[in-house]
């Protein structure tokens, strides 16, 4: 059975390769999870919606991992993404708006 997942990410986490994800652990290249601060609940983003902002052009985003693709994406724009009705909306209103991190999108099984 397939499960997803989906978080923001911490993009200066010291096990995390953003620029060369070929260096990264044998565990996997994916960054520490911020929000939710509940680790088995999700953002509710899509691996599609991920994959279309990266192939358009969108937004700055790669492969992170066997499953898992990623947006970097400052606190502010992920702010504006969620808006203020989001379930997690005052999680990402407390994130730095000047930082950027990743928004995590992936599926296992």
């Amino acid at each position: 059975m397939t499960w997803y997942f989906s978080y923001i990410g911490d993009l200066a986490d010291p096990d995390f390769h953003w620029d060369n994800p070929a260096d990264a652990p044998g565990h996997g290249n994916l960054p520490r999870q911020i929000v939710p601060a509940e680790k088995h609940l999700n953002v509710g983003i899509s691996v599609s919606f991920v994959i279309r902002e990266i192939n358009s052009g969108a937004r700055d985003g790669k492969r992170l991992d066997w499953g898992a693709w990623g947006l970097r994406i400052g606190g502010l724009q992920l702010a504006v993404l969620f808006g203020s009705d989001h379930a997690y909306a005052s999680e990402i209103a407390a994130l730095d708006p000047a930082r950027d991190y990743v928004l995590v999108a992936g599926e296992g099984g």
